[in-house]
């Protein structure tokens, strides 16, 4: 019998699933035609989900997915290239995507466990998923995915909450155009999202402050937050020190970049100090600590300090700026 060489399922020809299947006889095959049938439609609900399962949305900011498929999409990816990394890299320059304009699409994603928004807070008619003659305004599309946040947090009551599986999010947004502090603390209900155990925030410009809504403090604790990485922030240390009195278990704090501290007072020499107390509410459970460059000013200069770790009995590595008098690191 001559050997048939192997072909892909993938790449079975159409002539000969048709032969196969006209081959049988509809009145003494009928049971064969349906397991057929059976296999076909298993095969599909097996495939379906792992092909949507990552959605990637690029520079183009094009949908090329029916909206029935979105049910099955756990990482969305809304990516861009920004306007000063292109030329970094020599390439060409490329519009921002406006990771606002993709809000509808959250909320059609129940399984949705990874989300990645990289694009502009300073949405405008020139960026990608805005059109020249669309009414658009960015500021209320990033209060309304704000809102869409805190419906998913222990802000709005069980029975009325959104349900989610998200457990990633990453926000890296530009805001070079208008030059404009974008506050985090806009968005401080997601250090409030039940299943969310991951955060990275990075971005020009990007503010933490007491300027938004406040923390709540009778959450405390009650964050599942594991992993709080921020980049290139500008932090009022109230706003950090009741931070890091949400998470229940913190393993992974990492501030990298110039993390310029706003303390209570202009003269205040203590945000070290501050900063030490702060993340020793974390100290059973902290096994990372990176603080590379230290904290700064608003003068942009470096505060001196030192850090005791001896009370942090979990951690395992620490990347800072600043000694640790203990030794242990």
């Amino acid at each position: 019998m001559p050997q048939v060489s192997n072909i892909a399922l993938d790449r079975i020809p159409l002539d000969i699933v048709r032969l196969v299947v006209n081959s049988l006889d509809t009145s003494t095959d009928k049971a064969t035609l349906q397991n057929l049938r059976l296999t076909c439609q298993l095969l599909n609900d097996l495939a379906t989900p792992q092909l949507f399962h990552t959605l990637t949305i690029g520079e183009l900011g094009r949908l090329h997915t029916h909206p029935r498929y979105l049910h099955h999409v756990r990482w969305l990816l809304v990516d861009r290239w920004t306007w000063n990394l292109s030329v970094i890299m020599g390439r060409p320059l490329t519009r921002p995507n406006c990771p606002f304009r993709f809000l509808d699409l959250l909320t059609q994603m129940p399984r949705l466990e990874r989300l990645l928004l990289r694009g502009t807070y300073n949405c405008s008619g020139d960026d990608i998923g805005v059109s020249d003659d669309e009414d658009f305004n960015q500021e209320q599309k990033a209060l309304e995915m704000a809102d869409l946040f805190k419906q998913m947090s222990f802000l709005t009551p069980t029975r009325q909450r959104v349900k989610t599986n998200l457990q990633f999010l990453y926000l890296d947004l530009d805001i070079m155009r208008k030059y404009e502090d974008w506050h985090l603390a806009t968005f401080a209900a997601v250090f409030l999202i039940p299943s969310l155990r991951v955060l990275i925030a990075r971005g020009q410009g990007l503010s933490i402050s007491s300027d938004g809504p406040p923390l709540p403090m009778e959450h405390i604790g009650v964050s599942g937050l594991r992993e709080l990485k921020l980049a290139n922030a500008r932090i009022e240390m109230p706003f950090l020190e009741s931070l890091l009195m949400l998470p229940a278990a913190l393993e992974e704090l990492s501030l990298r970049g110039q993390t310029i501290v706003l303390p209570d007072g202009d003269e205040d020499i203590d945000a070290v100090r501050k900063f030490q107390r702060a993340a020793e509410r974390q100290s059973v459970s902290l096994r990372v600590l990176e603080l590379n460059e230290g904290l700064h000013t608003v003068d942009e200069i470096v505060l001196g300090g030192v850090l005791d770790l001896s009370r942090f009995v979990a951690l395992r590595r620490y990347e800072g700026y600043y000694e640790d008098v203990s030794k242990r690191f």
